[in-house]
């Protein structure tokens, strides 16, 4: 097998060792046949959390030298959040990169770029989390982006507990996996937003229904009651909408539960 070293620029190493290596120079290398399948599960998983549990599990398997995987995910103002922990050691850097909102995971969104770190004890960037990183035994990382739609998903996070041996693999494979695994994530949160905009759409609609019932208001007058009441307490339209339809329903329980009044 003729395995040469690939000059890529999309993939840049830390500490001047040697890019990434093609596995082979033909062939389906580490997915084989089951890359469809396997891709459909992450689709098909329960929600972003399931499906990122699912890709960290997959990565495992496919990224040479990967012993632990997690996913710093962008969510609200650009926060990084953890998904999908492989063990402990991943779950507590990725809890480490919340806090310090820096680090190989902030850098490689912000460059756009895989970064490898091949020893943790000689990388200066980041001194708080290589120092962390070291102490749970973490000897090398391989962070990769995740880009979807147009958008930054966050990281995926490959962790090896040999210094010098950080996870590795075939350039095109990594883009492979990585596009697929951003693409399923994407789904998810897209879903997830749309069934929140539904319920806020609902809640909203039972607030009005109430006003109008209460006071005799048209459909346009509850809304713009709704909305005044926003703007005045300075809360979201739908957390509005929200105590009120739970002040009806208690208002229906002490109701029901009240005793009976007798002639």
């Amino acid at each position: 097998m003729d395995v040469r070293p690939i000059h890529h620029p999309r993939l840049r190493c830390v500490d001047g060792a040697e890019p990434a290596r093609a596995t082979s120079s033909s062939g389906s290398g580490h997915f084989g046949p089951g890359l469809a399948e396997m891709v459909a599960d992450w689709h098909a998983a329960a929600d972003e959390d399931s499906a990122a549990g699912q890709i960290t599990a997959a990565a495992l398997g496919t990224v040479t030298g990967a012993e632990s995987a997690g996913i710093a995910g962008m969510h609200g103002r650009g926060r990084l959040t953890g998904h999908g922990p492989t063990d402990d050691t991943a779950a507590t850097l990725g809890r480490l990169h919340t806090a310090l909102d820096d680090g190989p995971c902030r850098h490689t969104l912000r460059d756009g770029l895989p970064l490898r770190i091949r020893d943790m004890t000689t990388e200066t960037r980041w001194p708080e989390f290589t120092a962390r990183a070291a102490e749970l035994g973490v000897g090398g990382m391989l962070c990769l982006p995740l880009r979807a739609a147009g958008r930054d998903l966050g990281t995926l996070n490959l962790y090896a507990r040999t210094p010098g041996a950080a996870p590795d693999g075939d350039t095109e494979e990594l883009t492979v996996f990585t596009t697929h695994a951003a693409l399923a994530l994407h789904a998810h949160a897209e879903r997830a937003h749309l069934g929140r905009a539904v319920q806020s759409r609902d809640r909203i609609g039972q607030a009005k229904g109430i006003l109008m019932a209460r006071h005799h208001l048209t459909a346009e007058q509850a809304f713009a009651r709704l909305v005044a009441a926003s703007q005045a307490a300075n809360i979201k339209l739908t957390e509005v909408a929200d105590w009120l339809v739970d002040e009806q329903q208690h208002r229906a329980q002490d109701a029901s539960h009240s005793p009976m009044e007798h002639e």
